[in-house]
């Protein structure tokens, strides 16, 4: 059965995890710059892509969230442009649009 790695903003622990345990995928941010909770980040998808080349698994997909939860963008493009530059210049072999927020819908109170 095919199955996927993700890792909270860390793309190459993914791709280690998915070469070593035979993953079909990965699901990660790999472009763009953000911030967040978490700090400001900028991921690699040009380290990436090399370190999925240097592992010998080129035909691991790589998905990469455009849009990730918990996080804004650093910058003023659309969803829509930031998505065309990361198929060209980036190479993700799938694209994923995230809403703002991971799991269950809560209120606050």
């Amino acid at each position: 059965m095919p199955f996927g790695v993700d890792f909270l903003w860390d793309a190459r622990c993914a791709l280690a995890v998915a070469a070593a345990t035979g993953a079909s995928f990965i699901r990660e941010v790999a472009t763009g710059a953000w911030e967040s909770d978490m700090g400001l980040w900028s991921p690699d998808a040009a380290q990436l892509l090399r370190e999925r080349r240097r592992l010998d698994v080129t035909d691991l997909a790589v998905f990469m969230n455009i849009t990730p939860e918990f996080a804004s963008s650093v910058g003023s493009r659309t969803p829509a442009a930031v998505a065309k530059s990361t198929v060209v210049s980036s190479l993700a072999d799938v694209i994923l649009v995230s809403g703002a927020m991971a799991g269950p819908s809560r209120t606050c109170r």
